[in-house]
């Protein structure tokens, strides 16, 4: 499943993110019965809406997709942002439901991220930007079932960027060998992904996300776009 748009008016390196949870994953199915767990993760407003909510397990993973997402995209504007999730806020006007997409924002001191959360019955996918509601309509992005079993962590990584590899080759009408995706080191650990084309890096924000039987990328458009 992919969205995309053919042109933006916003910065094409506008930093974006987007994080996807395989619901059915083992660490995952009964992790909202572990108390311990939801106190340190979600802040005590987001606890009374999970505490209230009809579908706590949902309602939980949607609150740490945001929180990821989030993270992802703050940590482009500030690298020192802390990443423990209860630093972030989620405001959604609605609580998710299956296959019911809600938009909504998250905070963590001046920073704030615009996010759609979509929820399926078997997945939970985040996508944001440091911009607006409009911001977020442009930006392009993809999800999918990886085919087989479950893989190694290195092998889902390399098909995910293979999916976006595909979708900018796509875009440029070219081949995919001349598009990379590397990840330099920092002071911190290894740094976000940045997209590659003829050994330049490109004027667009890359985010990247898998998580069980599932692989989610989101991006901006390139700067010809």
């Amino acid at each position: 499943m992919t969205g995309d748009a053919s042109s933006s008016h916003a910065l094409p390196n506008l930093p974006v993110g987007n994080d996807i949870v395989d619901l059915a994953d083992r660490g995952v199915a009964e992790k909202h019965l572990d108390r311990r767990f939801v106190s340190r993760v979600l802040t005590e407003r987001e606890r009374r809406l999970f505490d209230e909510s009809a579908d706590p397990r949902l309602m939980l993973w949607s609150f740490w997709s945001a929180k990821e997402t989030a993270y992802k995209i703050f940590s482009r504007i500030d690298p020192n942002v802390p990443a423990w999730p209860r630093f972030y806020e989620t405001s959604i006007p609605d609580a998710p439901g299956v296959n019911q997409p809600v938009t909504g924002r998250v905070v963590s001191g001046k920073m704030t991220a615009t996010i759609i959360l979509t929820p399926a019955t078997d997945y939970v996918h985040c996508l944001g930007t440091a911009g607006t509601d409009d911001d977020l309509t442009n930006v392009m992005y993809g999800l999918c079932r990886l085919p087989g079993p479950a893989r190694g962590v290195q092998e889902r990584s390399r098909r995910v960027r293979n999916i976006i590899r595909e979708s900018v080759a796509e875009e440029l009408s070219t081949a995919i060998d001349r598009v990379h995706i590397i990840r330099r080191r920092g002071p911190r650990g290894l740094l976000p992904p940045i997209l590659v084309v003829d050994g330049q890096p490109a004027a667009a924000c890359i985010s990247i996300s898998h998580d069980g039987a599932f692989a989610a990328f989101a991006r901006t458009p390139l700067a010809h776009a």
